[in-house]
């Protein structure tokens, strides 16, 4: 993993395997060609189904878990 000094961003295949599967789990709900001008309440459920699915990657939490631990943690 290398740091972009410029840019400030991190940069190699560390994050590869997460961004592809956060990819794929998109593409369930709006396969690619999709037009994105859709139903704010449609998309207001897929992201509720996205944020609330177990994921390896949080020992098989929901990210909306995380976030509320994390932003609870924080006050």
């Amino acid at each position: 993993m290398m740091v972009d000094q410029k840019r400030w961003r991190v940069t190699g295949g560390a994050f590869r395997p997460t961004n592809e599967q956060n990819n794929a789990t998109l593409r369930r709900w709006l396969p690619k060609g999709t037009n994105l001008n859709i139903d704010p309440v449609r998309l207001a459920i897929i992201e509720d189904l996205i944020n609330t699915m177990p994921r390896r990657i949080h020992r098989w939490q929901p990210a909306q878990t995380i976030y509320t631990k994390l932003c609870r943690d924080h006050q």
